[in-house]
């Protein structure tokens, strides 16, 4: 009779905890075990993907690598870029900038942009994620 009271004790105490599949090592917020390999430095993330971005400004024309998962402006201030910026969420265009090669970004939070914007490849480099290599134009000025 003991084990059984013992036994309800320990279910009615445990929790159980149900996990989404991980689809990527992007989804991991943290890697702390080597994957496919591949073992980071600590605290370094694991990406599925890092593309080439090119962003052209007054100043002259600067490359850096961008992972997929890290916006535009904020892997251009690591690398020593200064990006105009004003709300750091996509609801103004202080941050606006023209896509010069054609290359892919996404953009789920570029609220101000309209479809047409879009569609002339104007990007809002604060919440613009690469998808392929890319070159941002600085320079031009998003016509009113």
């Amino acid at each position: 009779m003991a084990s059984i009271v013992s036994l309800a004790r320990v279910i009615s105490t445990s929790v159980i905890v149900f996990r989404q599949p991980a689809t990527d090592v992007c989804s991991f917020r943290k890697v702390g075990q080597a994957w496919f390999g591949l073992k980071p430095q600590r605290g370094v993330h694991l990406c599925k993907s890092t593309h080439k971005v090119t962003v052209v400004t007054s100043k002259g024309s600067y490359e850096f690598e961008c992972p997929e998962n890290k916006d535009i402006r904020s892997e251009a201030k690591k690398n020593g870029i200064h990006l105009p910026h004003e709300c750091l969420k996509g609801n103004c265009y202080t941050c606006a900038a023209h896509i010069a090669n054609g290359g892919q970004v996404v953009q789920p939070e570029a609220m101000v942009l309209n479809r047409k914007q879009m569609d002339e490849n104007w990007v809002l480099t604060c919440v613009a994620y690469p998808r392929s290599d890319v070159v941002i134009d600085t320079t031009k000025k998003l016509p009113a």
